[in-house]
């Protein structure tokens, strides 16, 4: 990256950096590279980064001190994978200089293996052997606190889609089947290899199996040769307990849009991320909902807290049915999966095929899909309108 290449291009970065954010009102920046010393950059990139974040810091610091302002906020969105950790960070010098580490603990599994698995779990399976064992959420956290990030730092992330397959053998489709590619394409992301919460439980809702995995305290669903590992409110209750129970800084998801915006699922509106909240700002966690005390251990036996919350094979016909979704909005929809493409891609752990599309595209792309999302005609309610 050329502006980390030398001292005074850093220095004038920073500078630009917190002109803008104050010009336009914003509280900070994450940096978001994906991922330095690797793809092209060269070695050195590794320690300019962190030279490139101690810069941005102090002059976070520097211009507060200067003027009275609340300090600005610099946060990273950190790799999962151990291969670009160890590639691309100095792991015991960057966490200095950042107020929050975005932990990006997904996309550990996708259509570039040639066998099914989970791309957020929480832990590993017991069947799993020498780097597959990586391939968690609770290996990328702990590998993080023993390079030397502060627990208080460290923001995990949770994603609010899931990563698709296409089964070699319809009647093989367990963890580690074997798989042909990504899955088809969702109604309305139009992404291979990905679909959205809200289009899993349209596909639960017309017949589609889940599976609670024990071991790794979440589900995967499938149908025919069609298999998807995902996020539930039931996993997300999980995940978020876990953060709770280390005392880390926080959670974030990937992303808003992919949520249950409209009620789709009978859960309510944003249920993922109403759950992950709840669970976090709650004092008593037993208030939540949905837990025992700490981890949401779920099987096949009776649990009433788990009965409480609609079950996905018996949910009724939705209030708002995806299929009532307008032309225009899903448009903006399939636009915005290119960029959840590109996010994809950038951590494929070594398979990527190309970089991530310019800041400034994802970022028209992003308003639009916000403007979208933020009208009242996205969805075409029941008592008006024609899809």
């Amino acid at each position: 990256m050329a502006i980390s290449s030398s001292q005074e291009r850093r220095w004038r970065f920073a500078e630009n950096v917190v002109r803008y954010l104050r010009k336009h009102g914003f509280d900070g920046i994450d940096m978001d590279w994906e991922f330095p010393a690797t793809r092209g950059s060269p070695p050195e990139d590794k320690f300019r980064f962190t030279a490139l974040l101690k810069e941005l810091q102090d002059s976070f610091q520097d211009e507060a001190r200067q003027t009275s302002n609340e300090k600005l906020i610099l946060t990273v969105a950190a790799a999962g994978g151990s291969y670009f950790i160890k590639k691309a960070y100095e792991t015991a010098e960057i966490p200095k200089y950042v107020d929050f580490l975005l932990v990006m603990t997904y996309n550990y599994h996708g259509s570039w293996n040639k066998f099914v698995g989970h791309h957020s779990a929480l832990h590993p399976r017991s069947d799993e052997t020498g780097s597959e064992r990586e391939w968690n959420q609770a290996w990328t956290i702990d590998f993080w606190l023993r390079a030397g990030a502060p627990k208080e730092k460290l923001i995990v992330g949770i994603p609010t889609y899931g990563m698709s397959f296409t089964l070699e053998n319809p009647a093989k489709h367990d963890m580690r089947a074997p798989a042909t590619g990504g899955g088809k394409r969702g109604q309305y992301t139009q992404e291979e290899g990905t679909l959205a919460y809200y289009e899993i439980c349209e596909n639960l809702r017309n017949g589609w199996r889940r599976v609670w995995s024990e071991e790794q305290e979440v589900p995967y669903a499938f149908s025919g040769d069609q298999w998807v590992g995902y996020d539930d409110v039931d996993s997300v209750a999980a995940k978020a307990s876990y953060v709770r129970k280390l005392g880390l800084a926080g959670a974030f998801i990937w992303s808003v849009e992919l949520d249950d915006f409209a009620g789709i699922c009978n859960q309510g509106k944003y249920p993922l991320l109403s759950t992950i909240a709840r669970i976090l700002r709650s004092d008593d966690e037993r208030s939540a909902g949905g837990f025992d005390g700490g981890f949401i251990r779920h099987d096949n036996n009776r649990n009433p807290a788990r009965e409480a919350r609609p079950r996905y094979d018996a949910l009724p016909a939705a209030t708002t049915s995806p299929s009532r979704l307008s032309r225009g909005h899903s448009e903006a929809r399939r636009a915005f999966s290119l960029h959840i493409d590109d996010h994809r891609r950038a951590h494929n752990f070594g398979n990527y095929e190309k970089a991530s599309e310019s800041d400034e595209r994802l970022r028209g792309r992003l308003a639009e899909t916000r403007r979208s999302f933020e009208g009242d005609d996205f969805v075409q309610r029941s008592t008006g309108g024609d899809a």
